[in-house]
This record gives C-alpha cells, sequence and structure tokens, in this order.
C-alpha cells in the first residue's frame, strides 16, 4: 500500500472545500492520454490478487493488468483521489476522498470490485477521509483522519467507529495475525508521533513514540514491524520494532522522503520521493540504492514473480530484484512539474509549442511529440505562424524558426517581458511589459522583417497579456483591465476597462474577437466582440469556476481552458453561447491547441490529452462565410537569419 504521512499531506495533496457531493456515475471520458502512457495522473497505491494488478491514485485513477506489462485505464467511478488499495476476501476494497479546510474532516469514497476490472462506489462518509485500507482474514478495516476506523466484513457495508483521540491521523495499519498497530501524527501544528494498537479494531491502545520520523507505511513481516517515512522536512527514515512498543531508529544520510514498505522474496523493500530505493535483510540494516527514477514513488507491491512501484505522473515500474527496474510506462517528453507550455500554434502542417525554461515542442498530429533545442535564455508565452516562419516570445526574448524544428535567437532583452505576438498590416506586433522605465511600463514591439524590433513604451504600467489582428486593427489587452487598439502597430489608444479585470488571452475566428480571464477575486470572465472593441460579458460554461488562462479557434469553434478549472473545456460556436465538458481525466489544464481535425491540451509537466473525436461542425449564425486571415495578405519577407 501507500499513503502520505499527514504532515506532508498539506504540500502534496493541497486542500480544499469541505462538502458532500451525491454518488453519480461517470460519463466515458471524450478524452485520452498522449503523455505519460497508459496515463499521467500520481499513482498511490498498487496491490495484487488473482493473477490481477490494481493501481489507484489521484482524479480517481484505477489501472488494471493481468501481466504487469500492459495496462487498462478504467472509468473512473469517483472524481475523488484514492490513497490505498488492498486485495482480501475474494475482492479488492479501494478508499480515498477529499480532505477540507486546512487539512480538516472531509469526505470519504469506499470502492470494491471482486475482479479488479469492475469497480462501484460502496459507501462515502460526509466527516472523514481514509488514508489506509488492509485486510486480516476476515474483515478490512479503513483508518484515515479524524481518528476514526471503518471496518467491513465485504467492502461493500461499512460500520464507523470512534478513536478516543480524534485530533489523531492515521497513515496506515498493519495486522500481525492477532492485532492491528497503526502509527499516526497528532495534527500539523503539534506534530506528535504515536502509534495504536488493537485486537479487534473496535478498542484501541494509544502510546507515544520518541521520534521525529513520522511514519507514512507500516508492515509487519519476518517478526518485526518495519515503518518508514520521513523526518522533515526532506530526511528517510526507518523505525523497527518486535514488539510495537521499543523502536530502533534509522535516519539516511540520503535526502528523501519514503513512502511505502514490503517484505518479499526475503528482503525488506522501500521507495520513496526521488526514485528512492533501499533494501534490508532484516529491517535493521540498510542499503540505498541508485534512484530507479526522478519520480517519487508511493505505492509498492510483490506478485510472487515480481516488484511493482507506481508513483508522480502515472509512473509504473517492475523489478525481478528490486535492484534493476523498468518501466512500464512511457513519456515521449522529460519535463518536471515545473514546466508548463504555454501555448501552441500550427503552421506549415506542425503544431509548435512553447512554455516554462525555453522549452519548444512539436507535433504533425498533436499525438506525437518531441522537444526540440531552444535558445531561448528564459521562459516562452507565446509564437505566431506568419507563412515567412514561426516566432516565439517570453522572458528578454524574440525567436524565430523557419521551420519550428531549428530556431534562432533574434532578440534578448533582459529589460523586456514579451507576452503575445500577432500578425497583420505587414508587420510583427508584440506586447508585454518594460522594466527600464517604471517597474512594469506597458510595452509594444514592431518589426517589419522579423529581425529588427522597435520599442513603443505605453502611458499605463501594467503588463499587456494578449495581442490580436482583426482584419482592420489590433487589439491589446492585459492585467487591470488594459486595452489598446491600434490601425497600424506604432499608435495605439488607450481604452481602459474595469481595473479588476484580468484578460489573458484573445482569440479570432475572422467575425468575432473572445478575451478571456477572470474577474480579480471573483470569477471567469469571457468577453466577446466584432472587433471594434464593443464588448459583451457573456456567462462563463458550466463547470467552470475560477479562471481561464488559453483559447484557441480550430475553424469550428472556440475552445478555452484555465489552470483553475479542473479538467473543464469549455467550447463555443460564436463566442457568446457556450458550454463545458469534463475531459475525464482530472487534469488541471493550462493551454489548449488544435485544429478542426484534432484537439489536444497540456497540464502540469509534460502531460498532455488529445480529444478522442474532433468536435463535430456545426453551422453558427455569427460565423462568416469566409474566414479573414488574422496574417496580413502580404507576407513577410522571408527573413535572412545568419
Amino acid at each position: 500500500m501507500t499513503t502520505q504521512p499527514n504532515i506532508f499531506k498539506h504540500l502534496l495533496w493541497g486542500v480544499g472545500a469541505l462538502f458532500l457531493l451525491q454518488a453519480h456515475a461517470m460519463a466515458e471520458p471524450l478524452w485520452e492520454w498522449v503523455n505519460p502512457l497508459p496515463q499521467g495522473n500520481d499513482l498511490r497505491s498498487v496491490a495484487s490478487g488473482e493473477g490481477v494488478i490494481v493501481a489507484v491514485g489521484s482524479s480517481g485513477t484505477i489501472l488494471v493488468s493481468s501481466d504487469g506489462a500492459e495496462w487498462e485505464v478504467r472509468a473512473a467511478t469517483t472524481e475523488y483521489g484514492l490513497t490505498d488499495v488492498t486485495y482480501g476476501g475474494g475482492r479488492f476494497v479501494a478508499v480515498g476522498g477529499k480532505t477540507g479546510f486546512e487539512g480538516s474532516p472531509g469526505l470519504g469514497v469506499y470502492l470494491s470490485s471482486e475482479d479488479g476490472w469492475h469497480w462501484e462506489e460502496r459507501h462515502r462518509t460526509s466527516y472523514f477521509t481514509p488514508d489506509a485500507v488492509t485486510w486480516n482474514g476476515a474483515r478490512f478495516i479503513a483508518v484515515g483522519r479524524a481518528g476514526r476506523v471503518l471496518i467491513s466484513e465485504d467492502g461493500a457495508t461499512w460500520s464507523d467507529h470512534e478513536l478516543p483521540a480524534l485530533e489523531w491521523d492515521l497513515t496506515d495499519l498493519v495486522w500481525d495475525g492477532s492485532r492491528y498497530l497503526a502509527v499516526g501524527l497528532e495534527n500539523w501544528f503539534v506534530g506528535g508521533v504515536a502509534r495504536f494498537s488493537s485486537e479487534d479494531g473496535l478498542s484501541w491502545e494509544q502510546a507515544a513514540m520518541d521520534t521525529d520520523c513520522v511514519a507514512s507505511a507500516v508492515t509487519w513481516a519476518d517478526g518485526r514491524y518495519v515503518a518508514v517515512g520521513g523526518i522533515w522536512p526532506w530526511q528517510a527514515c526507518v523505525l523497527t520494532s518486535e514488539n510495537g512498543q521499543d523502536w530502533d531508529e534509522v535516519v539516511f544520510e540520503e535526502p528523501g522522503l519514503l513512502q511505502d514498505v514490503v517484505f518479499a522474496n526475503d528482503q525488506f523493500l522501500a521507495v520513496g520521493l526521488g526514485g528512492f530505493v533501499a533494501t534490508s535483510p532484516d529491517g535493521y540494516a540498510w542499503t540505498v540504492h541508485e534512484p530507479t527514477s526522478d519520480d517519487g514513488l508511493r505505492g509498492l507491491t510483490w506478485t510472487d514473480e515480481r516488484w511493482f512501484a507506481v508513483g508522480e505522473d502515472g509512473v509504473l515500474l517492475s523489478s525481478s530484484d528490486g535492484l534493476v527496474w523498468e518501466y512500464q510506462s512511457s513519456r515521449q517528453l522529460g519535463f518536471s512539474h515545473l514546466v508548463e507550455i504555454q501555448e501552441v500554434v500550427k503552421g506549415n502542417g506542425l503544431f509548435v509549442g512553447v512554455g516554462d525554461y525555453g522549452r519548444i515542442i512539436t507535433s504533425p498530429d498533436g499525438a506525437t511529440w518531441t522537444q526540440q533545442s531552444s535558445p531561448a535564455p528564459s521562459s516562452l508565452e507565446s509564437a505566431i505562424w506568419t507563412g515567412a516562419g514561426f516566432w516565439a516570445v517570453g522572458q528578454y526574448a524574440v525567436l524565430w524558426s523557419p521551420d519550428g524544428i531549428s530556431w534562432d535567437l533574434i532578440l534578448n532583452d533582459s529589460e523586456i517581458a514579451v507576452w503575445d505576438i500577432a500578425s497583420g498590416s505587414d508587420l510583427l506586433v508584440a506586447v508585454g511589459k518594460a522594466f527600464t522605465i517604471s517597474n512594469s511600463q506597458s510595452l509594444v514591439l514592431t518589426s517589419s522583417d522579423g529581425l529588427n524590433w522597435s520599442y513603443h513604451w505605453l502611458e499605463s504600467e501594467g503588463t499587456l497579456a494578449a495581442v490580436e489582428w482583426t482584419g482592420s486593427r489590433f487589439v491589446a489587452v492585459g492585467y487591470r483591465g488594459l486595452q489598446y487598439e491600434s490601425f497600424d502597430g506604432i499608435n495605439w489608444i488607450r481604452h481602459p476597462l474595469d481595473e479588476l479585470y484580468v484578460l489573458r488571452e484573445l482569440a479570432w475566428n475572422g467575425d468575432r474577437l473572445v478575451a478571456i480571464g477572470d474577474v480579480s477575486g471573483i470569477g471567469p470572465l469571457v468577453m466577446t466582440s466584432s472587433g471594434d472593441l464593443e464588448w459583451e460579458v457573456v456567462t462563463p460554461p458550466e463547470g467552470v469556476e475560477i479562471d481561464f488562462d488559453d483559447i484557441v479557434w480550430t475553424g469550428t469553434r472556440f475552445v478555452a481552458v484555465g489552470n483553475g478549472n479542473g479538467d473543464a473545456v469549455a467550447y463555443s460556436l460564436d463566442g457568446v453561447e457556450w458550454a463545458s465538458e469534463s475531459s475525464g481525466t482530472g487534469l488541471r489544464l493550462n493551454a489548449i491547441g488544435g485544429d478542426e481535425y484534432t484537439v489536444f491540451s497540456f497540464g502540469r509537466g509534460d502531460r498532455i490529452i488529445k480529444r478522442k473525436v474532433p468536435f463535430g461542425y456545426a453551422p453558427s449564425p455569427r460565423r462568416p462565410t469566409a474566414r479573414i486571415s488574422p496574417v496580413s495578405s502580404k507576407e513577410l519577407s522571408r527573413p535572412q537569419v545568419p
């Protein structure tokens, strides 16, 4: 099994509102994973039984395999994260849920399956979030936050029992053949560590443990208990005891946080964050091995033939000896969680994406992606195709590429940050901010050849985040209600909007201009205009709760996503009437790209999903009969880059 120690969950899980939703059937997802494969949500636990291996994780993720090589993503039966899965009594049981505000008790979900392939949600608690579940040969017991214990003989009907100390969070438990032993943490602020023991799961005895080692997992094997975890903030540790009262402690020199431990094949094997792997023949003397990967490992199981480990971003590993590991999951790209793709454009039959730390990726179809070498000195925010090549802009820089593959640094200025670029009227126009005149002076860059750029400082302070050419004028918008228009790209007229408006992106379909963002501190914002700056604020689509980050015109409709919208994808034929759909992945989306044939979206790191089928074509009364190209009819001359 795997579960997070409470002290670390505030960082790894986040917090959420305390409320109870009614159980409902999850619709078949319209989207599928492109990278990683078979999926990219964090996996937190893995178990095996009757020739089946089951891994569970965030957003209700369930993966199943009969051989450990081919894995199938099962349709989610809950949208809440699953923290643990176990096998016993001829069935699998998985538990999880959602914590409340500041880590307070939230809701819990309890799922079961007789074959590992078909799952059903059987129970919910509105006051308790389970972290771990185990089988003792006769019953399942789940423990977690709020000092409660839930017991079930069949995985379907659960009875609730209260511990003497409600403030304790139990992170894991084990059955040693005659009694249960659970490990726990008092709370985030006090941080006391204790163990709890019980012969029947109903009456529990609590005893303090004189250690700073917070256990995330515990097992019983070879006549002893072995608990693994970490010492805040980042030090791996092991606790070992033969009676559950007197404990020996091992603190590793290597940094890390251990997440799970299993005894099999005559050894204890422990895994943790940062790919940490350690083995021991007796639970006392440990050997630390080279990390298996950069991914955090959170769950571990043995199948009588092989070890299987699961972890962050859907990583799946297997090993015959626990030392040499093979990937059962695959990745086209290898970005860390710190990297996000910010925008994607299409040109010359190629999709080009740009993002943090100067990342540039390309794809012919939205399914197969390749990272390209980038000369960018820092993050890239936007890109455009003009017929004369691709241009990318970002922190300090303007880049150019004839084909999206090879790139040259055209402009490098540490005093500017460029957020978006557009073309029209034989001119390239980029917008952003400069640091030379004030802390944040609104800035416009212009170029007629893509090589030589002129600076234009505007009268306002603040970031201009987006610019579009509407066929007759440039329109630029930004934070704090910034809005400008220009008919030549040189002379700009300010038309301020409400200062609470935070506008991040624009999209133009030849007839309608759509601006997206949020109203600061209130909620999402969608505005539409014919291009003359007479804006209509429209109702955001259902399912959008916080804000928008990116929008694209696919050739048939506007499609928008936001980093705060969960996995909601919003779309509109005309920019006025909006609807939304869930991607079914639980992935928080920050960038969207595509055309009439394919639509794909990006989340944190290198996680990519793609719509299984394109959005169907539907006529709109607002759509023009012929789209006006945002690119000038006279293409910019191809720059001669040395």
